[in-house]
């Protein structure tokens, strides 16, 4: 059963850490600066009965503004997709991925490229229910005892 779960895990982790690397290496690199960071609350929806969305919970989460430089020409972007709960200083270095038409893609920092946090709690998820996903399928293999040749005439009762 360890057998089976390390092995499970450690290619959960390779295939999640192969696909961060095609993305990281698939886009070009360029260095930028984070110059201001604004914190802000985001509230979680859900749908109510009547079709209306009522708050449920908040989080503070911090975005940070980017400074960049691409072919002589500075930028500065805000994304709020790059909000992270934690992490972000000022003046801190970071390397932003751009696609081919060098639009922003993704923000690229050892750690929040390589762990975000949604991704991780998948792949944790998906990491420690596998085990139990297999020995539940492994209960109907297993084949019945057969009974010591000097009992298999008697009952128990």
């Amino acid at each position: 059963m360890l057998r089976i779960f390390l092995l499970t895990m450690s290619v959960v982790l390779i295939l999640f850490f192969s696909y961060k690397s095609i993305i990281y290496l698939s886009h070009k690199k360029v260095e930028a600066t984070v110059i201001s960071v604004k914190k802000e609350i985001l509230a979680n929806y859900k749908k109510g009965q009547n079709g209306t969305h009522y708050p449920t919970s908040f989080k503070s989460v911090m975005i940070p503004t980017v400074e960049y430089y691409h072919k002589n020409q500075k930028f500065e972007i805000t994304n709020h997709s790059w909000a992270f709960s934690n992490g972000f200083y000022v003046n801190d270095k970071v390397k932003i991925l751009l696609n081919e038409n060098n639009t922003q893609v993704y923000l690229a920092t050892v750690t929040h490229f390589w762990f975000t946090s949604n991704e991780m709690i998948v792949v944790f998820v998906f990491i420690f229910t596998l085990p139990y996903i297999f020995s539940i399928l492994q209960v109907n293999k297993r084949t019945k005892r057969k009974p010591h040749p000097l009992f298999k005439n008697e009952r128990f009762k």
